[in-house]
């Protein structure tokens, strides 16, 4: 049951939902000039770009690009990880891009180069990735 307005309370208004209704109006205009601006954009395609290489890491390894862990670079070397079914490969290349040894499993590359300790070097996983060239 609903109860009777008391005589002496003042009637609602347009004044009192006027506050509500221009938040209101203002909300629905920024979203629909939101919307506009968004269909009027057109951010386009790009394309990750990989870091330039040493042209003696592309002709090394051209036969298994996949494979490639990625490539850590030093003051005087750089050091290609290469995964292999036998486990990782290194490479080491001079900052010229001579190549100094090919394929080198963990231990010769600490025989070879006894300055280069790949299990202080590493931090983290590393991942595979597909090679798109």
């Amino acid at each position: 049951m609903k109860m009777p307005r008391p005589v002496d309370a003042p009637r609602p208004s347009l004044r009192d939902a006027r506050p509500i209704l221009v938040r209101v109006g203002s909300a629905l205009a920024v979203a629909l000039g939101f919307l506009w601006i968004t269909s009027r954009v057109d951010p386009g395609q790009s394309r990750a770009s990989a870091p330039e290489t040493p042209p003696a890491l592309d002709s090394a390894h051209a036969a298994t690009p996949a494979a490639s862990m990625g490539v850590l670079e030093g003051r005087q070397l750089l050091v290609n990880l290469v995964a292999t079914p036998e486990g990782p490969r290194y490479t080491v290349l001079d900052r010229a891009g001579a190549m100094l040894a090919e394929r080198l499993t963990r231990e010769e590359l600490y025989q070879s180069f006894p300055d280069l300790r790949m299990d202080t070097i590493i931090s983290g996983p590393l991942m595979l990735a597909p090679f798109d060239r």
